[in-house]
């Protein structure tokens, strides 16, 4: 603050660039700016505060005393002191004490602030606004519904047999992948089939240390409550998305499809999107994700469950030979597709995110199988650097561009022609991906890999 100009300045000019473009108003950085209204006001203010503190002293020696009979910090210390023993009383009193009734009540409140717009404000639409994002065959897409659909009904009904409601969940997500598959978006098709088979994955994990049985509905009535909640916002994203669908609405979406290549490099939109047009969200969007997995890792580093498999169990009575065999040849295809990913991902679906999931995933079962410790051990191999370097690559690539005089972010792209190989595309973005890449693996792995979960590496032998 002492010498504005020469420490924040630089930043403060590129920043103003890259949030309001060559518009940047006139300002200037100093200690001093003159006699103006708001050096007035802080007189003002120092007169007040000299007059009261004299005022005072003449009823009260204010050097003597340790606390005011009544202060503002006194009165705000009552008022919390009240307004917390009001709420444990209303909590203690309201249905929805226990985890289902909590529950219910947030979805309810949920679909109230859903459904008092749409009741307000109606709900009907002059005819599809949209153009079709492809011609999908009436017969596909309603066998495609009926899985999907399906799928969270059994879900719902079958919800006591385990492994029978793991099944219709992965169906459920694999109708929502093809579904994105054919209507013309294979990177979250990608996406959304890579989350699906490491969320299964750690469920399988997780629901083999909960009791065998659930226990039983307190009331006959609960069922249907939360049968008509789910009817209920079902019919409201429906309603939501059928008004959104049906309306007309300038959308930027042509913008970024027009500007990809001539802009961003690279002709898969998506991926220009997340690593070039919105990369600092990006940034920011993995930083959060790294941050979820240091904080589930700090909680769960010394968690311990009772009845984990112990370390004498025999052979195979976490991880079957079956699996075992196949997850030593999973991770080097996993790792070749992964890498294939991520450098086709700029011009082709693919990209950091994905890439990053699928190492992940098969980093994941192999580590669930036991084919890879005591390499793959989270007390042997730490995943926090993965997540700390993903994130220092990611930012050194913005702050390349600020040296060069560029807004935080600004990729550039060139198309060297190579002997042999002949002309390859590059583009900076690619290390912005790499980290991205390094983010997600470290994240997923440090997440997902509790040593309380997890047994350790003699239960099925140890591999070399």
């Amino acid at each position: 603050g002492i010498v504005p100009g020469l420490t924040i300045g630089p930043i403060l000019a590129v920043a103003a660039r890259g949030a309001l473009g060559d518009q940047v108003p006139a300002y200037s950085l100093a200690l001093w700016h003159g006699f103006n209204w708001p050096l007035l006001m802080s007189a003002i203010a120092l007169a007040g505060g000299v007059a009261l503190y004299f005022a005072l002293q003449r009823m009260v020696n204010l050097h003597t005393i340790a606390r005011l009979p009544m202060s503002g910090k006194r009165v705000f210390d009552r008022l919390m002191r009240m307004l917390e023993s009001g709420g444990s009383r209303f909590v203690a009193g309201s249905p929805g004490t226990s985890l289902p009734g909590a529950l219910a009540w947030i979805f309810a409140t949920a679909i109230a602030a859903m459904a008092w717009p749409l009741f307000r404000l109606g709900v009907g639409g002059a005819g599809p606004a949209l153009a079709p994002l492809g011609e999908v065959p009436v017969v596909v897409g309603s066998l495609l519904w009926l899985f999907a659909v399906g799928g969270a009904i059994g879900v719902t009904v079958c919800y006591r047999h385990r492994f029978i409601a793991l099944l219709l969940v992965g169906i459920t997500g694999l109708a929502v992948s093809v579904g994105f598959v054919l209507m013309s978006a294979p990177d979250l098709a990608l996406t959304q089939l890579l989350v699906e088979i490491a969320t299964l994955t750690l469920l399988i994990v997780v629901l083999h240390f909960l009791p065998p049985t659930s226990l039983p509905e307190r009331g006959a009535w609960r069922p249907w409550r939360d049968a008509a909640l789910a009817i209920a916002a079902g019919l409201c994203i429906t309603t939501i998305a059928h008004a959104v669908m049906t309306r007309p609405s300038l959308s930027i979406s042509p913008y970024y499809l027009d500007q990809a290549l001539p802009q961003g490099g690279g002709t898969n939109a998506v991926n220009v999107i997340i690593v070039d047009f919105r990369g600092l969200d990006t940034l920011g969007e993995i930083a959060v994700l790294g941050v979820a997995a240091l904080i589930i890792h700090a909680l769960l580093w010394n968690f311990r469950i009772r009845g984990a498999v112990p370390p004498d169990a025999p052979a195979g009575t976490w991880n079957p030979l079956l699996m075992r065999t196949i997850t030593r040849t999973l991770l080097p295809l996993a790792a070749m597709v992964a890498v294939y990913l991520y450098l086709r991902g700029h011009n082709l679906p693919g990209g950091g995110f994905v890439a990053g999931l699928t190492l992940a995933v098969a980093l994941v079962a192999l580590r669930i199988a036991g084919a890879g410790r005591p390499i793959l051990d989270p007390r042997q191999l730490a995943w926090q650097p993965w997540i700390a370097g993903g994130l220092l690559v990611a930012g050194l690539t913005g702050i390349g561009s600020m040296l060069l005089g560029y807004p935080f972010l600004t990729s550039a792209f060139l198309h060297p022609i190579l002997p042999v190989v002949g002309e390859v595309p590059f583009a900076s973005a690619m290390f912005f991906d790499l980290g991205v890449f390094m983010t997600v693996v470290g994240a997923t792995m440090l997440a997902t890999m509790a040593p309380g979960l997890l047994p350790d590496g003699r239960v099925g032998g140890d591999v070399p």
